[in-house]
């Protein structure tokens, strides 16, 4: 069975950079922003809740430690302990498994992913930056600069990444955190937003204030024009793109799909733009 966090956990790492959001913090995970992350340390806004690919994760993490024991031959141990850095009590891990030397000292850790169909193409060419930027605070924190990632994508598909973490790597990745934490967290701040962030901002406010009336500042008038102007431009582009879109079906009348004279694919009637 998953291990399951309990309550005292949970408060514990509240507030705190885990190892699974460095990414964010450091602005190249695909999920979460800076901005979004440093709403969510500062407590204005909730936790995302589990979902049903967390949980399903939490449940096929020990079967997929059981296969890539028995393909590596090798018995791994869950890491029981939060890592915590000893200058910045802020910045935690808790890496999933590790196996030891014949003295009994760690000296690799196993960080296992369970990877849906929608998020293969991330793992096309190895292990993603983000995934790596995790290993890289947990090699830190531990001590150990050996890990495996072992990702398991449905079916009978393991695949073993093995990693070698640099002080390099561990120095830059400092750097950055330290940056987003000193620049941003300890002064209460937010980091600038962009357009991934619209929805966390409508769940901050879910409504208005029909009795408040605020009067732009310098800064937000730029930002109004240049919104104003880029708007513009995109509803040009889409009537161009449409216009387009309208010539090459007519064109193509009843036939599912337009290839070139080297026979590369150009346009499909159910995707439109290629």
């Amino acid at each position: 069975m998953a291990i399951m966090i309990t309550e005292e956990q949970i408060k514990f790492k509240r507030g705190k950079i885990e190892a699974p959001q460095v990414a964010a913090a450091i602005g190249i995970s695909p999920f979460q922003t800076p901005a979004g992350l440093a709403m969510e340390i500062l407590g204005r806004v909730r936790p995302p809740e589990e979902t049903e690919a967390m949980r399903t994760g939490n449940i096929m993490e020990p079967a997929i430690a059981k296969l890539y024991m028995g393909r590596e031959k090798v018995e791994i141990h869950p890491w029981k302990k939060t890592c915590v850095h000893p200058n910045f009590e802020w910045l935690i891990a808790h890496p999933d498994y590790y196996y030891t030397d014949d003295a009994g000292i760690p000296i690799c850790l196993i960080e296992i992913k369970n990877i849906g169909a929608r998020q293969r193409f991330r793992w096309e060419n190895g292990v993603p930056v983000y995934v790596v930027a995790q290993c890289v605070l947990q090699s830190l924190l531990a001590g150990i600069n050996r890990v495996e990632v072992v990702a398991y994508f449905g079916g009978s598909d393991l695949e073993i990444y093995p990693l070698k973490i640099t002080t390099k790597q561990q120095d830059s990745l400092m750097i950055k955190l330290s940056l987003f934490w000193f620049n941003w967290i300890s002064k209460n701040m937010i980091p600038p937003v962009c357009d991934r962030d619209i929805k966390l901002i409508k769940t901050l406010y879910p409504s208005a204030d029909n009795e408040l009336e605020l009067t732009a500042t310098k800064a937000i008038m730029e930002d109004i024009e240049d919104y104003r102007t880029f708007k513009k431009q995109r509803n040009e582009i889409d009537r161009s793109v449409g216009t387009l879109e309208a010539k090459i079906r007519l064109m193509m009348g009843g036939a599912s799909k337009l290839v070139a004279p080297d026979g590369e694919v150009l346009f499909t009637y159910k995707q439109a733009r290629r």
